[in-house]
């Protein structure tokens, strides 16, 4: 009997020592997903981004206005691919970070949003139904090794329409015809000026000295 009870005695203890051991652990283990940002590393990544995308927009928009003026649309649209510009490519190889744009209509399929992105898009667009709201940029956390800045892309005027607006009005029916050879599943059109398109999409990984 005795020898029955020190068994039982010892499996209590045995559980009582596992109980108490996970409910100690766990909030460690969540506390070491959740990586915080210092406010000067996040204005830092946030400068980084800014001039990122200002270098960037600055070089498509002149490449893409060439493209206009030699021959229309339809070569316009060649030039809105980030790849086809070696700037991009020499901006990522200096920050150490990837660059990309997002949107929920595609014209090409690789700038589709994933769900991050979708989730900010979204955040943005309900931003827009406030009178004159003012769209952010973002930096945050993406995991514990990527810092994400995010800003948003609208339509800046008339004549993107003649690529993004409303087909056989804005955008012609014939040069829509060519964006489609292009592109055949394109779903970037439709747009009216000031809309939200979509957003930059930047990362950067975190050096150890910031974690």
């Amino acid at each position: 009997m005795k020898k029955k009870l020190l068994i039982l005695f010892f499996a209590v203890v045995s559980v009582s020592a596992c109980s108490t051991k996970e409910k100690s652990e766990a909030p460690h283990e969540k506390t070491a997903q959740v990586v915080q940002l210092a406010e000067a590393d996040k204005q830092e990544y946030l400068a980084k981004g800014k001039e990122m995308v200002s270098i960037t927009m600055k070089t498509l928009g002149g490449n893409l206005m060439k493209a206009m003026k030699e021959n229309g649309v339809a070569h316009a649209a060649e030039f809105c691919n980030l790849k086809a510009s070696p700037l991009v490519d020499s901006l990522q190889n200096v920050y150490h970070a990837s660059i990309r744009r997002a949107t929920l209509k595609p014209r090409n399929q690789e700038n589709l949003a994933t769900a991050q992105e979708e989730e900010i898009i979204n955040a943005y667009m309900e931003q827009m139904k406030s009178e004159n709201a003012e769209l952010k940029p973002i930096v945050k956390m993406s995991g514990s090794d990527t810092v994400s800045f995010y800003a948003p892309i609208k339509i800046p005027a008339a004549m993107c329409l003649k690529c993004h607006g409303a087909v056989g009005t804005e955008v012609s029916e014939e040069d829509y015809k060519k964006v489609k050879e292009l592109y055949p599943n394109d779903k970037a059109v439709g747009y009216k000026e000031g809309e939200l398109r979509g957003i930059w999409s930047i990362h950067f990984p975190v050096a150890k000295e910031k974690m």
